[in-house]
């Protein structure tokens, strides 16, 4: 889990250079995701997975195993 908390994230300019523009230097900007709304809401649907298991509502409904949230970026 500690890998998440400390990805970075390529930032660069995209656009048209010119002769007389310079190249801006590729930055990188520390993204902490583990402290993200996303995250938090993630975080309040696994406990509630748990709570629901742990009074045993898995013995009257399936309850999923494996839960896939969220998307996939191509970025």
């Amino acid at each position: 889990m500690n890998i998440l908390n400390n990805r970075r994230k390529r930032t660069a300019s995209i656009g048209t250079l010119t002769p007389d523009s310079v190249s801006p230097p590729d930055t990188w900007v520390d993204v902490d995701i583990s402290t993200t709304d996303y995250a938090r809401r993630r975080r309040e649907l696994m406990e509630m997975m748990a709570d629901l298991r742990s009074m045993g509502a898995d013995t009257l409904i399936d309850l999923p195993a494996v839960v896939v949230i969220g998307g996939q970026s191509g970025l």
